[in-house]
């Protein structure tokens, strides 16, 4: 092999690398997240019927804060910490928050870092790390106990509850629209990724379907069959390759963020079930 071709090699090697999504972790954050500052008129939390609506800052290690809505619910016992999707705001949810907290129990939703009005910028290890800044904050300052906290993810969102379901006691945890890893997903909407081994992404996966498979408190799935965003098969494979127990309620004419449009009753039904068997 003379000096040319494995300079050629060498520099060939060295360049795939530095594109792979471990280390161009930029472009591979800005393939993922999508944040929007609040438009104008939508800062404040919407009415819930039936809840009084505080707005709250939750306070991290590095001294940036989270920007979060907390929807109590009169009676309530069990109270739902909504983790949210890769794009939007806190605002983005208005629909879906108004038909949670129709379920008797309170909901408590946050902006990842960089969203909304949360400081910083948005990361796969940060919005894990938000997730748990958020849970320590219900359970230590808010006084929830862990067996009355549901941990609720958005499509990227249920990555995040199912890391919190797995590092931390919960009475139980929903997926609405959810992946079965963030890696699976990145490599379907962007096939380029294909050509990346699993080492060259990021550590923190965000792998749904590993963590389903383990130990874990009762799981509930929830997804459309139209969905274009994240397909149905990936319920379908979380379903299948799942631990008990689990459930799994299928939309037939849902997409990945229409639920409250197409599906509101039997959503909201089946969720008020699952909640009462908790």
């Amino acid at each position: 092999m003379n000096a040319t071709l494995l300079l050629y090699l060498l520099a060939s090697a060295v360049l795939y690398a530095v594109l792979s999504p471990r280390f161009n972790y930029r472009l591979y954050r800005w393939l993922i997240f999508h944040p929007y500052p609040f438009e104008p008129g939508t800062e404040l939390p919407p009415s819930v019927e039936n809840a009084e609506v505080d707005e709250v800052y939750v306070h991290l290690k590095s001294g940036r804060k989270l920007h979060c809505w907390y929807f109590r619910v009169a009676n309530a016992t069990k109270t739902i910490m909504f983790s949210h999707g890769n794009a939007g705001n806190l605002s983005s949810r208005n629909s879906i928050l108004n038909l949670l907290a129709r379920t008797g129990a309170s909901v408590f939703i946050y902006d990842y870092e960089g969203f909304g009005k949360s400081e910083g910028k948005p990361t796969i290890d940060g919005i894990c790390e938000n997730g748990l800044a958020v849970y320590d904050f219900l359970v230590n300052i808010e006084g929830i106990a862990p067996e009355n906290l549901i941990v609720y993810g958005e499509s990227l969102g249920t990555g995040v509850a199912m890391f919190l379901a797995d590092v931390k006691p919960v009475a139980g945890v929903i997926l609405q629209s959810g992946f079965s890893s963030l890696k699976t997903i990145a490599q379907e909407a962007y096939p380029g990724l294909r050509a990346f081994p699993s080492f060259l992404f990021p550590s923190q996966q965000l792998d749904t379907l590993s963590l389903a498979k383990k130990k874990h408190p009762p799981l509930l799935i929830v997804h459309g069959m139209k969905d274009s965003v994240v397909p149905y098969s990936h319920a379908e494979r979380l379903y299948k390759e799942a631990s008990e127990p689990k459930q799994l309620l299928t939309l037939p004419e849902s997409g990945h963020t229409d639920i409250c449009s197409t599906a509101p009753t039997l959503f909201l039904e089946t969720v008020i079930q699952f909640i009462s068997r908790l």
